[in-house]
């Protein structure tokens, strides 16, 4: 068992890893909805705490506990701004907390930069997928050589060769 244990670990570590690859590729996908949402908070004139008041509800799975999490946060007493800057920390809300801070601070709506955020993480949405229907013709070769293209020698060459044969007098 001793033995086995550096081979588990690495198991173990490339699953680990495999997870944490799928959750960020949920996260990036959920990303315009999450723009779109604060946009339409911005829009409704909510300010920032209560935009994230209002969208919480409805934010998708990968970024709500961050966002429970802030406004926990802004409950105990912390300010707004404290709050907002653990997101720095997540990559995909690192420029919603810039926004919202900048909003904060400034005083400026931030519906502008919310629905131009919303596009670009959109497009980008749009360009991954892209990338992997580009991607799947690569894949499918393999399952088309191993499996397909035998079946069809089997069945369609192989018998058309044997019945030739069988017609030649030797």
């Amino acid at each position: 068992m001793e033995l086995l244990r550096p081979f588990l670990e690495l198991r173990q570590r490339a699953i680990s890893e495999r997870q944490r690859a799928n959750a960020k590729k949920v996260s990036i996908k959920e990303m315009p909805h999450v723009f779109g949402l604060m946009a339409i908070a911005s829009s409704s004139g909510l300010t920032g705490e209560l935009a994230l008041r209002a969208i919480s509800p409805f934010a998708p799975e990968s970024i709500s506990d961050q966002l429970h999490k802030s406004l926990l946060h802004i409950e105990s007493g912390k300010s707004f701004r404290t709050a907002i800057e653990e997101w720095y920390g997540h990559t995909n809300l690192r420029p919603m907390a810039r926004i919202l801070i900048e909003s904060m601070e400034s005083g400026t709506s931030a519906l502008p930069a919310f629905e131009s955020l919303g596009l670009d993480a959109l497009n980008k949405v749009r360009r991954n997928s892209e990338a992997a229907c580009k991607k799947l013709p690569v894949t499918m070769l393999i399952p088309l050589v191993v499996c397909i293209l035998p079946a069809f020698m089997l069945l369609s060459v192989v018998p058309t060769l044997i019945s030739g044969f069988s017609g030649i007098d030797w």
